[in-house]
């Protein structure tokens, strides 16, 4: 349900606060998002919905308060899940607009796995596990490398992490094939989303006399605009990507990457970003009461290059390690964890397993899921 926390508003309409100098439209989701009447429409649909065998799942852009978010998703809530946008939002400046730009590290990220996995943990809600939908950009492009030498370790790692999360997986259309964002050559008469083009014009108008602050702007445009993640999905290598017919013209111009970044080609490659999803959710599948309704816990919570953590149920844990630098990495954060063996990895096993003392030597993008 898209932006579902929108159906109740303020009827008196007040314009928004101001709270971001300089910028013509403010932040109004105060007077549009959970509004007074929200959780008697969810209800209202919900004795509907129940009639049928359906699951439902919330797109709640403006919903944080931990009360609200289990009163949503709890064992008596209006919908199964919601999608919280923390981890997609984390490199926003604070109090600013998507179009800004905030520098994290792993430790931000481990703080927001830390909180919605233990919340619905402990008080019975359920988790929606997503890196990218289609109101953002291309995962790996945000945050990792989408460069030609390590966006498949990239993207291999990401879903190394996404994969041994808690609660239902979502993976976006060309999400599964380490799709990236499109090239920053591209003129800006390719962005077609209207979003896009009221920022640019927003900023032409109000850059006009500086070319430092424009340059910035068109850079974020090419960080986060939701184009990204609405370009044609890439099937094969013939033209237009296999999505439509060569003399038929695609509402969005197709990644010029399709004839190397495709489906066809990956399903064929065992070692493709394809093949390591499979693998993993497969994987993912046969332990299911460890990795979808387990126990969590983060490690080594103050390290700002690793995000790692301990999946476990009655019978079995494992440990996810993820490097989110382009550089090695000697982490020795597992504390009073022992690994017995390493068993996947977007670099392969075999050497870690020569060796498991408490010091992991990580490559950099890499993603290891091993045994405790």
């Amino acid at each position: 349900m898209d932006v579902i926390d929108h159906i109740s508003k303020v009827q008196s309409l007040p314009d928004a606060k101001k709270t971001i100098p300089g910028q013509y439209y403010q932040p109004g989701n105060e007077f549009f998002a959970n509004g007074p009447r929200l959780y008697e429409f969810l209800n209202e649909m919900k004795k509907v919905l129940d009639e049928y065998d359906t699951m439902t799942v919330g797109e709640m852009p403006f919903i944080n308060n931990e009360d609200q978010i289990i009163e949503t998703v709890g064992l008596q809530g209006p919908l199964n899940m919601v999608f919280l946008f923390k981890l997609l939002n984390m490199d926003n400046e604070p109090g600013q607009s998507k179009w800004s730009y905030h520098e994290w590290d792993a430790t931000d990220m481990k703080r927001i796995h830390e909180r919605t996995q233990r919340l619905m943990i402990d008080r019975d809600g359920w988790n929606a596990i997503f890196n990218e939908n289609h109101d953002g950009p291309r995962s790996i492009s945000r945050f990792a490398d989408d460069s030609d030498e390590w966006r498949a370790y990239s993207a291999k790692m990401l879903c190394t992490k996404a994969a041994t999360l808690g609660g239902t997986e979502y993976i976006y259309q060309g999400q599964e094939l380490g799709m990236r964002n499109i090239p920053p050559d591209w003129a800006i008469e390719e962005y077609k989303d209207i979003e896009s083009q009221n920022y640019w014009a927003a900023a032409s108008t109000q850059y006009a006399n500086n070319h430092r602050k424009l340059d910035y702007a068109r850079k974020l445009l090419q960080l986060k605009a939701r184009d990204h993640t609405r370009t044609p999905m890439q099937w094969d290598s013939s033209p237009n990507g296999g999505f439509c017919k060569a003399d038929v013209k695609p509402w969005m111009r197709v990644n010029d990457d399709y004839t190397a970044i495709n489906a066809a080609t990956q399903l064929k490659d065992p070692e493709s970003v394809l093949s390591y999803w499979k693998r993993c959710l497969e994987f993912r599948q046969k332990h299911k009461d460890t990795f979808i309704y387990g126990g969590f816990e983060v490690l080594d919570p103050e390290d700002k290059n690793v995000v790692a953590f301990v999946r476990f149920s009655e019978h079995e844990s494992y440990v996810t390690v993820t490097n989110f630098t382009g550089k090695h990495v000697n982490w020795s954060g597992l504390g009073d964890v022992k690994v017995k063996e390493w068993v996947i990895g977007n670099y392969g096993v075999d050497d870690h397993n020569k060796d498991l003392s408490s010091t992991v030597y990580l490559k950099p993008w890499e993603g290891l899921i091993g045994k405790c």
